[in-house]
């Protein structure tokens, strides 16, 4: 095989296992951003669940001593947990709590452009934003229903996903792209021999037919002479034949 279709065989295999990396690549990103997404907001509403249930039942009483109650159990919640901000909204959609961590205030504009975009309603709604370092927080907000499937309020909280957690996160995508660039690498190996395997053939069964060309051309190159040769003594005959009757001709007169 000549060496300089070799290289450029190898060089395009190269440049096809790039561009798909890249692209198949960028295609798996998205993919697991959004199970990311969906995984992290799971993770702030299993944690917010078991907090809220409880909680409910002291939004609406007007009761100093059960809002002071619901507002210690905030601040514990937040202290024990991943929380780092609780907001309490009554039926009316008043707030009644609100406990912060300190560390709210370096991403609080942040939460109040997240939060006009997010309306109270009878759905779960969750942002997704980062921080500084790249650090997650999820902003969920949702509806407090009674056992018969009122609403008796509106949680609203700012999640912070643990550094442990996004470390598995950054090592999962990581594993999906080496995944992706490894199995594209394997494949390109495998498609190497058997384009190198089918440009042989096509190189023997081009030679075959340039034979088979070549055979063609004498065999026609052959008949042509034979054909010239045929028309030359036609072409003689005519002649001896008309001199010998021009011949008689001239005897006659």
């Amino acid at each position: 095989m000549n060496p300089h279709v070799n290289e450029k065989l190898i060089v395009r295999l190269l440049l096809a296992w790039i561009l798909l990396s890249i692209l198949i690549g960028t295609a798996v990103f998205f993919i697991e951003a959004k199970k990311i997404d969906a995984y992290v907001v799971e993770l702030a509403t299993e944690e917010s669940s078991g907090f809220i249930t409880g909680a409910r039942d002291d939004l609406n009483s007007p009761e100093p001593l059960r809002r002071e109650r619901l507002y210690r159990e905030s601040m514990q919640h937040i202290e024990g947990g991943h929380f780092i901000a609780d907001k309490f909204y009554n039926r009316d959609k008043a707030m009644i709590i609100e406990a912060n961590h300190p560390a709210v205030r370096s991403i609080e504009k942040v939460i109040t452009r997240h939060r006009r975009e997010m309306d109270l309603t009878d759905a779960v709604h969750s942002r997704k934003f980062y921080g500084d370092g790249g650090q997650i927080y999820v902003l969920v907000v949702m509806p407090l229903k009674t056992a018969d499937r009122k609403t008796a309020g509106y949680f609203e909280g700012v999640y912070k996903v643990p550094l442990q957690t996004m470390a598995e996160l950054k090592n999962r995508i990581i594993l999906s792209l080496l995944q992706v660039v490894v199995i594209i690498f394997f494949t390109t190996l495998t498609i190497y021999p058997i384009v190198l395997t089918l440009n042989r053939r096509l190189i023997r069964r081009t030679r075959e037919l340039f034979h088979a060309n070549i055979g063609m051309l004498k065999v026609l190159g052959t008949q042509l002479i034979r054909w010239q040769h045929a028309l030359c003594a036609c072409y003689n005959y005519v002649l001896l034949h008309t001199h010998h009757k021009m011949m008689k001709g001239e005897h006659a007169s």
